[in-house]
């Protein structure tokens, strides 16, 4: 599966298909790397040097640089040198230099996003979900560590129908900051659990669908195992008709705001646990002797030793097929650090040759570096054996949202796969529409597709209802809510 650990650096340059350098300063703008020699990990109210260099401009000795986190500015300051930041919390935090000549602004130079983790050990944004039968009360159940494992953004606790007698067990770890109250809620037809810790936190609810609430405290800050619940015993069972929250929900005393248990792909709030942790960015900028290659420093952190990479670059800096920029020509030969046979745990360098493959003026780029484990759909698999009357059977109960079909989209475009092709913003594949900018323009079709790629198909008709009738389920798929099926030989 594509792992949603995609990350990205947005940073200002400008060039032209001639290289020819346009900007204020008549110099290309080079990202200060806020990141050098630093490690952020799991430990709060940490001080860390942070570097800054306001001379990058027009080599400039009476330029300012002014740098923010997250839009507070936190230094101001002229010359060169480095300075002590302490970081009080566990958010995501995007530092901006904004250098001033004579008082007027020059240029705004992002840098990567970084959160103050150590993510190697603790898996890849996200939760692991396990399916299966039985009641949600039955502890011979444990999800954390079951097989197979699927990484999924949490949706399917907002699914409005689930099977009967069917429970949905999401677990993984979730980072708690010290000496605040976390409050939760959860409201499911029929049963919802919530779990911090191996300790009951919110009691499984019983058939008439009433609210459960619990609260949890800790003394120090940390990831603290968790696992949500939601199970149906029989008849019709998912979201309850007029009740605000359902699912699972959180909140803390410090913010009064209700969220949905959903993973956001930052990777701050939930993570699998150990395991492969996915794609670090080191550095990111355009290379000052030649101002139509950018330099990217990147890690994949697995336990493999060899990975998947693509890498694929938007306009003005929005993840958007209305802005996908394909990266594919190299220099210095680090081309050898993109494609299907790439080392994990060490530090690569790809040159990408800028101008050679858009010609258009950039002002703002956003990089991704992408890496691919197993298939393209985080999917689970369940599999019902040969029968005097029917043949082996596989399919998939996992309930698809938009995310990962647009991850596997971007994953696609960027392998440049044959079919596909990009025109205003909109991709088709052989003629069929699947996306248009951010979103999925075609559900059924776009699923239909990359099931093929997997070697599946749609499961409908007649293998539907086998499905349902010998796994005792009831799916019912539309839209982008397909399910994949395989006939297994023997």
């Amino acid at each position: 599966m594509i792992k949603k650990v995609i990350m990205g650096i947005a940073i200002a340059l400008s060039f032209t298909a001639q290289a020819e350098v346009i900007s204020v300063s008549d110099s290309a703008p080079v990202a200060i790397d806020s990141r050098k020699g630093v490690k952020y990990d799991n430990t709060t109210n940490q001080t860390h040097s942070i570097e800054w260099d306001a001379t990058w401009v027009g080599e400039n000795e009476s330029a300012e640089v002014v740098i923010a986190d997250n839009g507070i500015e936190i230094k101001r300051a002229t010359g060169s040198g480095a300075f002590d930041y302490i970081v009080k919390d566990y958010e995501p935090h995007i530092l901006t230099y904004t250098t001033y000549i004579g008082g007027v602004a020059q240029e705004e130079v992002y840098t990567t996003t970084f959160n103050a983790i150590d993510c190697e050990g603790m898996g890849v944004p996200g939760l692991q979900r396990v399916t299966f039968t039985g009641s949600a009360y039955d502890t011979s159940h444990i999800a954390l560590g079951a097989e197979p494992i699927v990484t999924l953004d949490g949706e399917g606790m907002y699914d409005s129908t689930i099977g009967a007698n069917t429970t949905y067990a999401y677990s993984g770890y979730m980072y708690f900051r010290a000496n605040e109250t976390y409050t939760f809620r959860a409201y499911f037809d029929d049963y919802s659990s919530v779990m911090v810790d191996n300790k009951i936190v919110v009691a499984k609810n019983g058939s008439t669908c009433k609210e459960g609430t619990g609260s949890v405290s800790f003394a120090s800050a940390g990831w603290r195992k968790v696992e949500f619940r939601v199970s149906n015993s029989g008849g019709n069972g998912g979201l309850v008709g007029g009740a605000g929250y359902q699912g699972v929900w959180y909140q803390t005393d410090k913010d009064a705001t209700w969220r949905k248990m959903v993973d956001d792909g930052s990777g701050t709030l939930l993570r699998t646990g150990p395991d492969y942790c996915g794609v670090v960015i080191l550095k990111a900028a355009m290379r000052p002797s030649d101002p139509t290659i950018m330099d990217v420093v990147y890690k994949v952190v697995s336990h493999k030793e060899t990975v998947k990479v693509r890498a694929l670059a938007y306009q003005d800096g929005n993840r958007s097929f209305a802005n996908a920029v394909p990266v594919l020509t190299f220099a210095d030969g680090t081309e050898a650090n993109i494609g299907d046979n790439v080392p994990a745990n060490k530090e690569l360098a790809l040159s990408w040759q800028v101008a050679a493959d858009w010609s258009a003026d950039l002002e703002k780029v956003r990089f991704e570096v992408m890496v691919m484990d197993d298939e393209l759909l985080p999917l689970h698999f369940v599999t019902i054996p040969k029968t005097p009357n029917h043949a082996a059977i596989k399919y998939s109960d996992t309930v698809l949202t938009a995310t990962p079909i647009m991850n596997a989209l971007f994953w696609l475009y960027a392998s440049q796969t044959e079919g596909l092709t990009l025109t205003s913003g909109r991709l088709n594949y052989n003629g069929t529409e699947l996306a248009n900018g951010m979103n999925v323009s075609n559900p059924a079709a776009t699923v239909g597709m990359l099931y093929g790629m997997m070697g599946y198909s749609v499961l409908s008709g007649e293998d539907l209802n086998y499905v349902n009738a010998a796994a005792r389920i009831s799916l019912s798929p539309s839209g982008i809510r397909q399910f994949a099926v395989k006939t297994i030989a023997e």
